[in-house]
């Protein structure tokens, strides 16, 4: 069974939450590590806020077999391109936003 979760600080948790997905409270860097490695053994893909960037790229260093992929908490179009590109070659080995980009 492949399950995914959504890691990050209230408001951004809350979004998903809304939407009945499953959510994580990560209030700080600190945290960072106990919680995604308690989460890894349950969720094949866990997303988290991009606030958390450096925390996951090192964490992804030590483990990069590892599904975590970084979702933005704004609204620019070219960051959710940028988002959406690494999701797309991570799930499908190739990137679906050729036609985006153009635009």
């Amino acid at each position: 069974m492949s399950r995914m979760i959504f890691v990050g600080g209230r408001d951004f948790i809350s979004i998903f939450k809304n939407f009945g997905m499953e959510t994580s409270l990560l209030e700080n860097q600190n945290e960072f590590e106990n919680i995604i490695s308690g989460l890894t053994k349950e969720y094949a893909v866990i997303f988290v806020s991009r606030v958390f960037s450096g925390s996951v790229s090192k964490f992804l260093d030590l483990h990069p077999e590892l599904n975590i992929v970084l979702l933005s908490e704004e609204f620019d179009k070219n960051v959710v391109i940028k988002d959406f590109k690494s999701i797309s070659e991570k799930a499908a080995g190739v990137d679906l936003t050729g036609k985006l980009e153009q635009q």
